[in-house]
């Protein structure tokens, strides 16, 4: 049980990972566009 709720919390703290470095890659494009006049 201890391995399996380990195992859970490993998964979601990947997707927040992969979340945010998707947001950052957002951020990126957008301040990138905005510099372009």
């Amino acid at each position: 049980i201890v391995k399996y709720g380990g195992h859970l919390l490993i998964k979601r703290w990947q997707k927040m990972e992969e979340g945010s470095r998707f947001i950052e890659k957002l951020e990126v494009s957008q301040s990138g566009l905005n510099k372009v006049p």
